[in-house]
């Protein structure tokens, strides 16, 4: 397994190549401009290594979105080399940030889970 770190203010990617997984692992506030790297790190990401990605996402050391992040982050839900994406634990505010907002692209490749195991599984099935 070849796992790849990228790193930018309080985000870290960390990208798993053999399962084809990005875990973004964000702390405190995200802004404009750290959605706005996510976006493009993906883009490099898919064109390096001809995939799609299932993204992983820990909601638990996410203090605050934005309202220009989390218009932004709609672009990611809706990027067209993403397959799934799961996001897992996290306070019952930030739970209630993501559903309105994932009802809203109209795609159901995205969930909620109480686990990060929940979650990897899910992500893993055909």
């Amino acid at each position: 397994m070849t796992e790849h770190i990228r790193k930018f203010k309080e985000l870290t990617l960390l990208w798993n190549d053999e399962n084809g997984v990005l875990r973004v692992q964000a702390a405190g506030q995200i802004n404009l401009e750290s959605v706005d790297w996510i976006l493009s790190t993906l883009d490099e990401i898919v064109k390096q290594d001809q995939a799609q990605l299932a993204l992983l996402i820990p909601m638990n050391q996410i203090a605050k979105v934005t309202p220009r992040a989390r218009k932004a982050v709609a672009k990611i839900r809706q990027h067209k080399d993403i397959r799934k994406i799961a996001y897992f634990g996290g306070s019952t505010f930030m739970r209630t940030l993501v559903n309105p907002s994932t009802a809203a692209t109209g795609r159901k490749n995205t969930r909620q889970f109480p686990t990060e195991e929940e979650a990897l599984r899910w992500l893993l099935e055909e």
